[in-house]
């Protein structure tokens, strides 16, 4: 909440700055796992949730995978992460968060052969390595 200087009010720094240190209080949280759940791409989203999600640590969103007690829950979170960064409109943030996710499907995969056939579903595929031109 940020006090208004529309009507002309002025207000002395010290008070303004107390009146910001007591607005701050206000401000709840950010329930990530929450606001992760609510982007549902075939449903409906709403666009402050992804920029959320985008501007977030990607460490802080890798608890949200690996503590997800259901494997549909799992999925759905990560087909999140992958369809951020890879919707036409995807900022830059969200491509970086599609890499940062695939890096981690990668490196997740690897540690164990169960790993590795519960993500790959979700690795994209490699594109073919081109062709050499025949003489």
């Amino acid at each position: 909440m940020v006090p208004s200087s529309h009507f002309g009010e002025k207000y002395d720094a010290a008070f303004m700055s107390r009146l910001e240190a007591e607005a701050a209080k206000f401000h709840e949280p950010i329930d990530l796992e929450k606001t992760l759940d609510a982007i549902d791409f075939n449903r409906g989203w709403d666009p402050a949730d992804i920029t959320t999600i985008e501007e977030v640590e990607f460490d802080k969103l890798i608890p949200l995978l690996t503590e997800a007690k259901e494997d549909r829950l799992f999925a759905r979170r990560l087909r999140t992460l992958l369809k951020t960064g890879d919707r036409n409109d995807a900022t830059a943030n969200g491509k970086k968060l599609r890499q940062n996710t695939i890096e981690w499907l990668k490196n997740f995969a690897a540690t164990d052969p169960v790993s590795a056939l519960r993500v790959r579903r979700f690795l994209p595929a490699d594109p073919p390595p081109d062709a050499a031109p025949s003489e």
